[in-house]
């Protein structure tokens, strides 16, 4: 019986050490993916502000 506690112990001691590996993953993609977000809005401000801005046309 103390070895299948042990060994169930032993089980959830590594599920536990893999669930904090892939926070520690998922923490980073979701930085990852806030840091591309505000660059993907910043181009789209830029696009946008340049859309309304009347073209100048270069014919000298």
């Amino acid at each position: 019986m103390s070895e299948d506690l042990q060994r169930l112990r032993d089980e959830c001691d590594q599920l536990r050490q893999r669930c904090d590996e892939l926070q520690r993953q998922l923490n980073d993609v979701t930085s990852q993916v806030g840091g591309l977000a505000d660059e993907l809005g910043r181009r789209f401000s830029d696009a946008a502000f340049n859309a309304s801005r009347p073209s100048r046309h270069r014919d000298a």
